[in-house]
């Protein structure tokens, strides 16, 4: 999670103080959900291989992000706001498990 809010494009995003929850709670899940410790350890390390799951995951909250702001009116605003906080554990954990998809490309 350090390497996730040190990284600028996440922190200069509103929704990215918001999301830092769900964010932890799939990868919590992503941990969890691993039968052996080797699933546990090959997970986090697709997880900080190539820091695709932090690029990811930065590029959908920007996105987010935009939609929010894009919003002229503060009721529809509000409506946007609660709608993408319904669907991003959705999203996140979609991001995740393709980095579980990983592991059928061997590692060098």
């Amino acid at each position: 999670m350090r390497n996730l809010r040190n990284r600028p494009e996440f922190c200069c995003l509103n929704i990215s103080k918001k999301s830092i929850g769900y964010i932890e709670d799939v990868l919590r899940a992503g941990v969890d959900n691993a039968p052996e410790i080797t699933d546990k350890i090959l997970y986090l390390y697709l997880l900080e291989n190539d820091k695709s799951f932090y690029k990811m995951v930065c590029n959908k909250l920007a996105y987010f992000d935009k939609r929010i702001k894009e919003c002229d009116d503060t009721e529809m605003k509000m409506f946007t706001e609660e709608f993408v906080s319904s669907i991003l554990p959705m999203e996140l954990e979609e991001l995740s498990n393709y980095i579980m998809r990983k592991t059928r490309v061997s590692i060098p």
